[in-house]
């Protein structure tokens, strides 16, 4: 399975998305191959639909869209049971990976 991270340049959870995609992915036994595609203009944000970073997608698709998100140069925030977050939670992440998996 690809995954691809889309990122703005020094993005302070580029690495921790890393990581969790990969510790996620082992956890469920899933091979797969994490890419890092750094947006560096609204031009690349708008043909790329990108929401904010880091984006986490699986064979181009984001794995948490969210209807009418501002599609821009800009930070992603989830929605976690914790409150906000740079990252998605992990459960949402175990969730996501393994659906995509699925289909």
């Amino acid at each position: 399975m690809d995954v691809e991270l889309l990122v703005v340049s020094g993005c302070p959870h580029e690495l921790g998305a890393v990581e969790m995609v990969s510790a996620v992915a082992d956890e469920l036994c899933l091979a797969v191959s994490v890419s890092t595609t750094v947006i560096e203009t609204d031009e690349q944000a708008r043909l790329r639909g990108f929401t904010g970073s880091p984006t986490i997608l699986v064979s181009g698709h984001d794995l948490f869209p969210e209807a009418g998100a501002h599609v821009g140069m800009a930070c992603r925030v989830y929605a976690t049971p914790a409150g906000l977050s740079g990252l998605p939670s992990i459960e949402a992440l175990r969730k996501a990976l393994g659906d995509a998996a699925a289909s």
